[in-house]
């Protein structure tokens, strides 16, 4: 798989159901970038880096990129400026979901 551009591919992470239901334009879902483009080409024909890469662990908007299946399993491909978080530590994110839940107790 060649990616042109910014564009990054996402495997999604099966939902879990959460206490609180948000309509699916306001969710924000977990991923592992599987795969990234070379870079956005800028005006002067210079390309931007990507800062994402193969193996990150992103959150992005339930509406960003668009939806597919590639070798059966669910694929979302969008730009990179559509992710929002890379989380540096997988385990982070359940820590933090557990210490908000009892703050709001």
């Amino acid at each position: 798989m060649k990616l042109l551009g910014d564009l990054v591919v996402i495997q999604p992470e099966e939902a879990t159901q959460g206490r609180i239901q948000l309509p699916d334009w306001q969710r924000s879902l977990r991923g592992t970038v599987i795969a990234a483009g070379p870079g956005k080409m800028q005006l002067d024909g210079s390309v931007r880096p990507m800062e994402l890469k193969a193996g990150d662990f992103v959150t992005f908007g339930a509406a960003k990129g668009m939806e597919s299946v590639f070798c059966g399993k669910p694929i979302r491909t969008m730009r990179e400026d559509d992710v929002d978080i890379v989380i540096e530590e997988r385990a982070s994110v359940d820590e933090l979901v557990a210490k908000l839940m009892e703050v709001s107790k």
